[in-house]
């Protein structure tokens, strides 16, 4: 009955992200498993804390990406203005894993909702991100997570945490 819980909790977070996850993880050389696969194997021997039936999500713990690009540098994550969230980073770049054009990707989840939004259109030497929030989600709690795409859109960079923002 544990294992059945922990799966359901797994696939009920991980679905609605599955387009996200097969990005996210394109750049993993895993055998025969997809992007989903790997996440789902990911979130359920790490992201779930607790004891049975008490299970909760440690939402530091789940992975959205892995990949062999350089992960953002300098990250912080602030409001600005009530719903807006600025995320921003060090546009440091190199030739060989973190490139001037690699994209930014973002992922929100509503754990109330059970809902994900993501945001994309910056690159790495942008250095930040302006998120707008509609005003239906003054005091809602939102976690986030940040990975890199490659210009081919083939090698991405390992998720980064950004935490569990109540937002004003």
């Amino acid at each position: 009955m544990a294992q059945r819980i922990k799966f359901g909790m797994t696939t009920s977070f991980l679905k609605s992200i599955k387009d996200v996850l097969m990005l996210g993880y394109s750049d993993s050389k895993q055998k025969g498993k997809t992007g989903y696969n790997v996440a789902f194997q990911h979130f359920i021997k790490n992201a779930i804390l607790g004891t049975y039936p008490n299970y909760t999500i440690d939402y530091a713990a789940v992975q959205i990406a892995s990949g062999s690009l350089a992960t953002l540098m300098g990250l912080d994550v602030l409001e600005s203005f009530p719903k807006v969230l600025n995320v921003n980073w060090d546009p440091i770049g190199n030739r060989f894993n973190a490139f001037d054009d690699d994209q930014v990707f973002v992922v929100l989840y509503d754990p109330a909702d059970n809902l994900f939004f993501a945001y994309e259109g910056m690159t790495r030497i942008d250095a930040t991100m302006e998120i707008t929030l509609p005003d239906s989600y003054t005091g809602k709690t939102i976690v986030g997570w940040i990975f890199n795409i490659h210009r081919d859109g083939l090698i991405t960079s390992s998720s980064q945490y950004l935490g569990e923002f109540i937002l004003s």
